[in-house]
Formats: C-alpha cells, sequence, structure tokens
C-alpha cells in the first residue's frame, strides 16, 4: 500500500487569483508574505505548472470571474527565465482551448 503524506495547500479559495498566481511565478511578493507561500526556485529547477479549468480564446480563468490572459503568462515566463528562476519548465494546460493561451508565449527557449 502506497501512503502518501497529506500536501500543504498555500492557496486556497479566494486566495486563489491571477494577481497571487503571478506572484508566486515571477516572486514580486510584498515583503510580509510567508516563505511557505513563495516559489523558491533557481536557476536549477524543474518545474512543472499544471493548470485546469474554464477557457476560452487567449485566457483560463481563475474562480470564474477572473482571467489570465496569454500576454499576462508570456510576460511571467519572461520574467521568470530573466531571474533565472527555472532550469526546464513544463506547462500543461488542460483545457478546451489550451492551445490559445499559449499565442504570446513565442520564446526559443520553451
Amino acid at each position: 500500500m502506497l501512503m502518501v503524506e497529506p500536501c500543504q495547500v498555500d492557496y486556497r479559495g479566494y486566495e486563489v487569483t491571477v494577481e497571487n498566481f503571478l506572484r508566486v511565478l515571477t516572486g514580486r511578493h510584498e515583503t510580509a508574505v510567508p516563505r511557505s507561500k513563495r516559489l523558491l526556485s533557481d536557476e536549477g529547477s524543474h518545474i512543472l505548472l499544471y493548470m485546469t479549468g474554464h477557457d476560452g480564446d487567449e485566457f483560463l480563468k481563475f474562480q470564474d470571474s477572473e482571467e489570465l490572459q496569454s500576454h499576462d503568462l508570456s510576460d511571467a515566463v519572461k520574467q521568470m527565465k530573466e531571474k533565472r528562476r527555472f532550469k526546464e519548465l513544463l506547462i500543461m494546460v488542460d483545457t478546451c482551448q489550451a492551445a490559445t493561451l499559449f499565442s504570446q508565449v513565442t520564446f526559443a527557449f520553451l
């Protein structure tokens, strides 16, 4: 029998916002944000980013009220690369129109 430790949830409910998501990716936190709510990655990190939910052309919905736009995701990935926040980054999106979320993500390193 496989025993799985309970996972720690850092953001839940209304804390799950586009702003918080982008802050976690880019490391642009307010000083009061505890280390446990930060992505402590560096140039040696392998990151899997899996997103699922409702979407449309070039956006993914958060909490059925906010939208993560393709250009926001593109900008966040660019900042992550510039800040050396990963060695490898795999982004998986499981939605009806997932491919459109990557329309603005056109970096040679991906």
